[in-house]
């Protein structure tokens, strides 16, 4: 088969998907005898960002389910309805084709449109009467800085859905300046994206001096007790993935929306966390 879209990735993008693919695994695991008779609900998987669908690593021949394809192959308690959105016709008509190859047309949905926008429909249906009894993985591997804090309280208030979200230290290190404070611009996206100005909680000022101070971990710390004030649960691998030799500086965290089940949801978190591999190793983020 020859590969259409452009190469991209690194180790953390193995390592990213590994995770996805062991949360998936386990939390349909969890729920390998639901619904029940007395316990009925539809199980729902969906991918913000979903790509189309296949991961082309450079310097490798090799063509890699993604998370979509990862979804859709879960089989032992398997989703039964999973949403797929990017902003991309493109990446949407290949997803598609591989949807309809598969047969999975008939409990797949692709959407072309804008993930913040359409995650929150999906949460307001979700967390309303229509959807009580259904539950939902989500998943969010944004490019950048694109998952907007309202969206994220959106899935929170559901009490119905897990996220896992890749976080984009990366993108976030390049809008948060060390010598002074970030332009105006940068601001507006960082408000957007921490939900307010916490993120100035970063910075120490003295006379004409604004200095960043910390690293990675403390950037990390701010919206990860941003998500504690919303998530019944919320777990931190408290690492990268990849390695900063190609710069490919990300963390991901979880946050579980359900009280009854949260528990049990960063339970198989921490566990999918621990085990999960990359090809280029680990860093900690002390």
């Amino acid at each position: 088969m020859e590969y259409e879209g452009k190469s991209y990735g690194s180790g953390a993008t193995v390592e990213k998907l590994d995770a996805h693919s062991r949360y998936a695994d386990a939390y349909t695991n969890a729920l390998l005898h639901q619904p029940s008779r007395d316990n009925l609900f539809t199980l729902h998987y969906v991918d913000a960002f979903a790509g189309r669908g296949e991961v082309h690593l450079p310097g490798s021949a090799e063509i890699v389910p993604g998370s979509a394809l990862q979804a859709l192959e879960v089989d032992n308690r398997p989703f039964d309805r999973l949403l797929f959105i990017d902003s991309d016709q493109q990446n949407c008509d290949r997803l598609s084709g591989l949807i309809d190859e598969r047969g999975d047309r008939f409990r797949s949905t692709v959407l072309h449109g804008d993930a913040n926008l359409e995650l929150r429909n999906f949460c307001s249906w979700l967390g309303g009467s229509q959807g009580r009894m259904d539950r939902a993985f989500i998943f969010a591997d944004p490019y950048a800085m694109q998952v907007e804090w309202e969206t994220v309280k959106a899935i929170a208030a559901t009490k119905r859905a897990d996220l896992l979200m890749l976080f984009p230290l990366m993108s976030l290190r390049r809008n948060l300046k060390r010598d002074d404070w970030p332009t105006p611009e940068h601001q507006v996206a960082l408000n957007r994206f921490f939900g307010g100005d916490s993120w100035k909680s970063l910075y120490s000022t003295g006379g004409n001096t604004v200095v960043r101070e910390g690293g990675d971990r403390e950037i990390v710390d701010v919206y990860v007790e941003r998500m504690r004030e919303e998530f019944a649960e919320v777990v931190d691998p408290r690492r990268t993935l990849g390695s900063a030799s190609d710069g490919s500086l990300f963390t991901m965290v979880f946050g579980a929306s359900n009280p009854d089940a949260a528990q049990l949801a960063a339970r198989i978190a921490r566990g999918v966390f621990n085990a999960a591999s990359g090809i280029q190793g680990r860093m900690r983020l002390k």
